[in-house]
Formats: structure tokens, sequence, C-alpha cells
């Protein structure tokens, strides 16, 4: 049973969804971001400084979202992003390891070389167990998984993308009011991976929008 701890959580609703793991929920899913950040410290105050109940969980979380606005360097997918995203996820958490590390967006910005050795040298050092990747695009995911088996490097495992999830739910009919349901999500998708963008690195996404400007202004 998996257990999702995210944004819309509030702490008392948070709380109650670890209280589920009393009930036989055995995967807690968050990211560093949520709630900015107050998501893993719910679950470290509630299953982290307990050893017994910790070690019959699997722990997932992401990273890249930037929790300091105005600060390039507090989110993304460069290695010092990265390694300083998982050492505060494990204080926040209370936990010496996490088992499943997701990418949570992809960083345009990054070499998707440097963002797969700096998560192989943390499943070295004991701190990851597994890695997934959540909203990247096949052929970027594709790239990662061959650059790290052709080095030696830890790859991804898991795979979490709401695009997927989308046309799932399109192809079966899914939703609470049909089409116009389902409208209104690929909106809130693609609204939610612009300002992924923006938070991740809002400068860079300005002066790009500027050039786009610019572009439709000579054309």
């Amino acid at each position: 049973m998996k257990i999702s701890v995210g944004a819309p959580a509030s702490r008392s609703r948070s709380a109650s969804s670890i209280a589920t793991v009393d009930l036989g929920g055995n995967f807690i899913d968050t990211a560093n971001f949520y709630t900015k950040s107050h998501s893993e410290k719910i679950i470290g105050d509630h299953v982290g400084r307990h050893p017994a109940r910790r070690d019959r969980l699997v722990l997932a979380t992401k990273f890249s979202g930037n929790l300091l606005p105005g600060d390039p360097n507090a989110g993304g997918s460069g290695r010092k992003a990265v390694v300083a995203a998982c050492e505060q996820s494990l204080r926040r958490l209370q936990t010496d390891y996490i088992d499943l590390y997701w990418l949570h967006n992809w960083d345009v910005h990054t070499p998707i070389d440097e963002t797969m050795a700096a998560l192989d040298d943390l499943v070295r050092a004991g701190k990851v167990r597994y890695l997934g990747v959540s909203d990247t695009p096949a052929w970027k995911i594709v790239e990662a998984n061959v650059t790290a088996r052709f080095r030696g490097w830890s790859a991804f495992i898991g795979l979490q993308d709401r695009i997927l999830a989308a046309r799932a739910q399109r192809r079966t009919g899914a939703g609470a009011d049909g089409p116009r349901a389902r409208t209104r999500y690929h909106a809130l998708v693609a609204a939610q991976e612009r300002r992924a963008q923006r938070q991740v690195h809002p400068a860079r996404t300005r002066a790009r929008s500027r050039e786009t400007a610019g572009s439709w202004t000579r054309s």
C-alpha cells in the first residue's frame, strides 16, 4: 500500500496518512518541496525516529525543487544541489538512507551525466538505495540510463509521470466529468511543469521568456 504525503496536505492530514502505516501501509512517497519541506519533517517525526517502523517501510522522496527563491544553487539537478538536497532530506526524515530517490523534474540546464554521477555517488555512499525519475521526457530517461550503464553507475529503476497518467486517463475515459475534466487535468499538468522550471531556475526562465518575446517581435 502506497501512502503519499504531498503538497495539498495539512499537518493533521499528513499525520493521518502516516497513521495508515499501522493498517498495513508500507510505501511512503513525498518530496523535499512539498509544503516547503514540512511533509518530510512530519514523516521524520512519525517514522524516522522509530527504527523498527522505519525498517519495514519503503521511504521515497524527491529532489530538484528550490526551497530558497533567488538562489539558483538551491535547486535543480547539478551536483552541488543534488548532494545538498539529499543531506537535508535525510536530516528532516531522521533516517540514514532513502529507499527510493526521485528526480522530481528534468533540469534542462544541467547535463544528465552530471546528475547521474552525483546520484551514483549517493548510492555508493549508502545514503540512497535506488533511483527514480519523474516528469522527464522518455528520450532523456533513455539517455540517462544508457550513460549510467556504460559507465557502471546506478540507473533509474522507477518512473513516475503525470503525462503518462493523463494519457492512461484519456484512454480509459476515467474522470469526474469526462473530457472536460481531462482537459483541465492536462492544462494543470502543463502549468505545474512551467512553474516547476521557474522554481528551479527563476532567473534563467525569465531570460528565456524575454528571448522568446524578442523573437516574436522581430518576426
